[in-house]
């Protein structure tokens, strides 16, 4: 799924989008722990959270995880935003709850990451 449908469906601000991005997401995460993600993601996947500090932006770099959508409305400051950039990360943000905003992703084909074990890809 593209950036631009995920920012639709997800009714979602895009406040960093890097030139070029160009990714197909297939699989998802959400998680308000970045302790869980670096245990956790051993793919590229969009990551959804409602934490909201740099901390983020740096679990994402050291993991690879190209995407990021702050839920419940929070908003990214400069801090974020220049990090994300630098790192080439997409970062949105929307109003919905983290719970809401996995389940429409997921009733729209995307999946957990963990999906990709149980379904042999």
């Amino acid at each position: 799924m593209k950036i631009e449908k995920i920012a639709e469906l997800l009714e979602a601000e895009i406040h960093h989008l890097p030139v070029g991005f160009d990714k197909d997401f297939k699989f998802a995460g959400a998680s308000d722990l970045m302790s869980d993600v670096l245990a956790d993601v051993s793919l590229d996947i969009l990551l959804l959270t409602g934490l909201l500090n740099i901390q983020v932006i740096r679990t994402m770099i050291l993991m690879e995880i190209s995407a990021v959508v702050f839920t419940r409305g929070k908003t990214p400051g400069p801090e974020i935003l220049e990090a994300a950039g630098k790192a080439g990360i997409a970062v949105l943000s929307s109003r919905m709850k983290l719970f809401t905003a996995s389940g429409i992703l997921y009733a729209s084909g995307m999946r957990n990451f963990d999906d990709e074990a149980r379904l042999g890809r």
